[in-house]
């Protein structure tokens, strides 16, 4: 999301680089407020039902972003989908972790919690390498290899987002089907272990 975005509003609609930097703002309380009230909500409904609606709201929000225009605005197009992304981003960080790291041996924790962080940083460089292809491919398709415009451009995020949007639904679908199903262990289980 943000590389597309940050690209949108340097190449269409002209932000500086310290302006668009800024119009991260948003998106970045978003995520700490999210990820606040993401514990709790992980204790009231489970690890894998939270983090299904985390990625359904990444999902969501990066459809709308599949909206935006050549002539558009921050105000009109861009901040209403990013919060929405941002919020669902700050939804599935806790319970992402809780699901990848339960059940794990106390010695074998810092290790879990190692893969959690690798395969987010890879899974994250996989994501923009595949979007950016779509993107790029996209826009030198409809751009028959003349000077690109910026409805070119635009609709080259356009198919990005919706493959973005495609990857955050199966996410959403994958933790609703494989973590909201399984059963909450006590305390005392947990503790046990």
């Amino acid at each position: 999301m943000w590389y597309f975005v940050s690209l949108y509003l340097q190449q269409v609609l002209d932000f500086s680089a310290i302006e668009a930097g800024l119009s991260f703002l948003p998106m970045t309380l978003a995520i700490i407020i999210a990820s606040s009230f993401a514990g709790r909500l992980v204790a009231r409904f489970g690890a894998g039902r939270l983090l299904s609606a985390g990625m359904a709201l990444v999902g969501v929000g990066m459809l709308v972003f599949s909206t935006l225009r050549p002539d558009g605005s921050y105000l009109g197009d861009v901040l209403l989908p990013s919060l929405l992304t941002a919020f669902g981003i700050g939804l599935s960080f806790v319970p992402v972790t809780i699901a990848a790291t339960a059940g794990v041996k106390h010695d074998d924790a810092g290790l879990a919690s190692g893969l959690v962080n690798t395969s987010r940083q890879f899974g994250g460089s996989l994501g923009l390498a595949i979007l950016a292809t779509v993107a790029s491919t996209h826009t030198a398709g409809i751009a028959h290899g003349g000077r690109i415009s910026v409805s070119e451009l635009t609709s080259g995020f356009h198919a990005a987002f919706v493959v973005g949007a495609a990857f955050g639904l199966a996410g959403a679908l994958t933790a609703g089907v494989a973590l909201a199903r399984r059963p909450r262990r006590g305390r005392a289980a947990a503790a046990g272990e």
